[in-house]
């Protein structure tokens, strides 16, 4: 993370329906999810998915939160009873193993964003799709070339 030059950021945020509610995510639920998909807490007070679940091997992608003061850390004391109004994932590069790190995060995204009832977007703010996902894949397979 220290040596990181640019990042590749997707950001996850719960559906809004307008006869409801502001939606936002639970610091209990993603407590679980976090635990279920391998994340580990750790540097910079955020959450970190390592090549190996045990949270050995190289680094793949980083997972911060976004609550009314913008893009912050977690305090893991605070996180039980904590909402927030999405989530930020982001792999930093230059990576090592670009396309693996790139993989997994967009892979994991999509499967909080299915257990929080949410949408995956990209940097610019668009929903996933296949056009916007292979652009920011060449990204990350072709920085620093």
């Amino acid at each position: 993370l220290i040596n990181a030059k640019d990042n590749i950021n997707i950001t996850i945020l719960p559906h809004q329906y307008r006869d409801r509610p502001a939606a936002v995510i639970r610091g209990r639920d993603l407590l679980a999810l976090v635990d279920k998909y391998g994340l580990r807490y750790g540097a910079m007070n955020m959450f970190h998915r390592y090549e190996n679940k045990d949270g050995t091997g190289l680094l793949w992608f980083s997972l911060m939160m976004i609550d009314n003061d913008g893009i912050s850390p977690f305090d893991l004391n605070r996180l039980p009873t904590q909402t927030m109004k999405g989530l930020v994932l982001f792999l930093s590069l230059p990576h090592p193993r670009p396309v693996q790190g790139f993989d997994s995060m967009m892979s994991i995204a999509g499967l909080l964003a299915n257990d929080l009832n949410a949408t995956v977007y990209d940097d610019t703010g668009e929903p996933i799709n296949k056009e916007n996902t292979q652009a920011m894949r060449e990204l990350a397979i072709n920085f620093g070339r």
